[in-house]
């Protein structure tokens, strides 16, 4: 995977992770790396607004500087 697409891939699961946080009643779709970025499919009881978007940016910062740090698990 290239540099970018690792940063994206991390992105991503710590964006799932603030949502998951904020929303704690959210239902995961997918969430993959494509070409110019990532995105995540997920089913919340209301929309996410453009208001939102700072606060999970916001809560993305916050679990960065936590270096929570990553754990690859392969499950068979």
């Amino acid at each position: 995977m290239a540099k970018i697409e690792t940063i994206r891939h991390s992105l991503s699961h710590i964006m799932a992770l603030a949502i998951q946080e904020m929303y704690p009643k959210v239902k995961f779709g997918i969430g993959p790396v494509i070409e110019n970025g990532f995105y995540y499919d997920f089913d919340l009881s209301s929309p996410i607004s453009q208001d939102d978007l700072p606060k999970i940016e916001k809560k993305m910062r916050e679990l960065i500087k936590k270096d929570l740090g990553f754990k690859k698990k392969t499950i068979s």
